[in-house]
């Protein structure tokens, strides 16, 4: 995103939760003088961690939505800091349709984290969820104009390719 449209930006703040990921970050993309880098968790009132409410016109947030406790209270949250027009950008690993992504499970699985999600009636097998779910919740959440891009794997089953099994 930054390498194709970095003359658009006028600021972009880059946020993660962790520390650790905020010094990579400026590391990264310590050649983009419109960066600032800012911890941000997206369970927590925005307010307090020097965010402000309708402020911003495009939020991207990858691999950040299965981690939280809520995904409807952390879309919530997003959505109070896009101003009207704004466009929420959300990419995430999916689970398979009615199962669940074995190699997340194996590796992050035993993690404690990884299952203290608490909103088991939308996600009730692991916190990672289909593309569909996503399109459903967005728009329950008063999102409007949602799409899902498919993943190369989806895209070959529309082409009518066995994908085995």
């Amino acid at each position: 995103v930054l390498n194709s449209t970095n003359k658009n930006f006028s600021k972009y703040i880059y946020s993660d939760i962790s520390k650790t990921f905020l010094r990579k970050g400026k590391k990264r993309f310590n050649n983009y003088d419109f960066m600032e880098y800012k911890i941000l968790d997206i369970t927590k009132n925005p307010d307090l961690q020097g965010y402000e409410n309708e402020k911003y016109d495009i939020i991207f947030s990858v691999n950040v939505l299965h981690a939280v406790s809520s995904i409807n209270e952390s879309l919530d949250i997003l959505k109070s800091l896009l101003n009207e027009n704004g466009i929420l950008i959300i990419s995430e690993l999916a689970a398979p349709e009615n199962s669940i992504n074995r190699f997340m499970e194996l590796t992050f699985g035993f993690l404690p984290s990884y299952n203290e999600y608490k909103d088991h009636d939308i996600r009730p097998l692991s916190p990672l969820i289909t593309p569909d779910k996503w399109v459903s919740i967005l728009e329950k959440k008063g999102f409007s104009n949602v799409i899902k891009i498919p993943s190369l794997n989806e895209e070959k089953s529309f082409q009518g390719r066995n994908l085995g099994g």
